[in-house]
């Protein structure tokens, strides 16, 4: 099963390729590329929904009835536009009440927005994406001047600035073929300091690896949370030395059993893998042992942030 908590705001999230969110003043233009639409509407297992590259349909059919959410991708033009921000993900939700004075609510949460909604508007545009329509939600208090728009548009790749592709920050892997899962809230050591350390994506490099293994989902966290607790004495050395984007990638194969990590295509100092082998290692060599005759291989990312 997916991980979903929204009230906690603690899930992870199907990302649909070439999809991409624009946050502007009082207007968010969700962008859907064509080209992603399941013809054949077939329903699939909710354990698909953590599969990146999904069609738009595929996750309309396994997602809660009341709650969809979508993954984005990096933005190259909303990076490179001083007016436009970008979003990493998009979650609406049926919760608002009846009774509330607002036609819809949007909220910023973490790196992403979320849209409450009357139940019968989120069927209406549920019905809207199935029929590959465009989508309009007027959001605020109605004659309140503070209403925002929230548009759900179609459109052709081939009228979008080209994305540039995702590598891994160790060895400038491309992993735009692999499935994902975004994770948000997942794994946060922060302390009242002035850094923090989130994971923030997890890749399965495995041929015909599927991330709903319950296994799987076990050791990611296991390794998340070994790696951070690690690297939190680090955290301002690793930002001075401009290393806040991190990967790490652990193999489990009955031939090949380890790890690797870096930033900027580069090995992190030579001190911190002292401490991290100390660590991960034993995790690693538990994890194998639990999966042997099964081929493994994940990696995961992670951010290192200044708090302000």
């Amino acid at each position: 099963m997916p991980s979903k908590d929204f009230k906690n705001f603690q899930y992870t999230l199907p990302r649909v390729t070439g999809l991409v969110i624009h946050m502007e003043e009082k207007k968010t233009l969700v962008r859907l590329p064509q080209d992603r639409y399941d013809e054949a509407m077939k329903t699939v297992h909710v354990e698909s929904i953590q599969l990146t590259n999904l069609m738009v349909v595929k996750i309309l059919n396994a997602t809660d009835e009341h709650v969809m959410a979508l993954g984005a991708n990096f933005s190259l033009q909303a990076d490179s536009h001083l007016v436009l921000t970008g979003a990493s993900f998009i979650v609406f939700s049926g919760a608002l009440k009846a009774s509330s004075p607002f036609m819809a609510k949007v909220n910023i949460v973490e790196d992403g927005i979320m849209v409450q909604l009357l139940s019968e508007v989120i069927d209406k545009l549920r019905h809207s994406l199935k029929e590959m329509q465009d989508f309009t939600i007027t959001t605020g208090i109605p004659g309140g001047g503070g209403e925002e728009l929230v548009m759900v548009e179609w459109v052709s790749r081939q009228n979008t600035p080209q994305q540039s592709s995702l590598c891994s920050p160790i060895d400038g892997l491309e992993l735009d073929s692999f499935p994902s899962v975004k994770v948000h809230s997942g794994c946060d050591f922060t302390r009242k300091n002035v850094f923090r350390i989130q994971w923030t994506e997890v890749f399965f490099l495995g041929e015909g690896q599927q991330s709903s293994s319950r296994d799987l989902n076990k050791l990611t966290g296991e390794l998340a949370k070994a790696f951070c607790q690690t690297l939190m004495p680090h955290l301002s050395k690793l930002s001075s030395d401009g290393f806040t984007f991190i990967g790490l990638r652990v193999n489990l194969d009955p031939d090949s059993v380890g790890y690797f990590t870096g930033s900027n295509q580069e090995y992190l100092p030579a001190s911190i893998m002292s401490d991290l082998d100390d660590v991960l290692v034993p995790v690693i060599h538990t994890a194998a042992n639990r999966h042997r005759g099964r081929s493994r291989s994940v990696e995961l990312f992670f951010k290192v942030l200044r708090l302000l």
